[in-house]
């Protein structure tokens, strides 16, 4: 479930989706854009297993590659109605335990030209 993205906008699913992710797993995609160019990451769909600081199934979106700040951790259905880089980089990390699955997540990116 890892990968790279390169292309100016496209499509994140979790493992399933839309049917429910499997337990125990890690993902990690990497969007890289143009150089000049910013990310928007969008919330299609989102459910995961809830809980009040997001311990057991999650999702992290980091601002950049080396140099990483995180935008956020998300679970349950509380999300934002999007995110924005500050570079031409994002990490998104998607992690479950071995508990409740859910039915996953749908995220849409675009590149749009740097502030």
């Amino acid at each position: 479930c890892d990968g790279n993205f390169t292309d100016s906008s496209g499509l994140i699913l979790s493992p399933h989706h839309p049917g429910y992710y499997p337990p125990l797993i890690r993902c990690r995609w990497l969007i890289t854009v143009s150089l000049g160019r910013t990310i928007k990451l969008r919330f299609l769909e989102f459910q995961l297993q809830d809980h009040p600081s997001c311990h057991n199934d999650y999702l992290e979106v980091y601002d950049g590659d080396t140099s990483q700040t995180l935008l956020g951790r998300y679970c349950g259905q509380r999300f934002p109605e999007f995110l924005q880089s500050s570079s031409n980089v994002m990490e998104i990390i998607f992690v479950s335990d071995e508990k409740v699955t859910r039915a996953g997540m749908k995220l849409y990116y675009t590149s749009e030209k740097g502030k």
